[in-house]
């Protein structure tokens, strides 16, 4: 049982105060998925360095033909 004051003070909303994190927050993840964008590019660059030459000409498929 409460008084109407006490639950007027029990049910009013007490304003947070405003914190200013979601341009941080959208900072970090921006440079954090143009990180992830360059490391993709750079290993995909470098695995495709690593393939042989024939598979880059397209004469890779002679290999297989006896």
């Amino acid at each position: 049982m409460f008084c109407a004051s006490c639950y007027s003070e029990q049910t009013t909303s007490r304003e947070k105060p405003r914190r200013d994190w979601f341009i941080v927050s959208i900072a970090g993840q921006t440079v954090f998925g143009l990180l992830g964008l360059w490391f993709t590019a750079y290993f995909l660059g470098k695995i495709l360095l690593e393939l042989p030459s024939n598979f880059h000409e397209g004469t890779v498929w002679q290999n297989f033909i006896p």
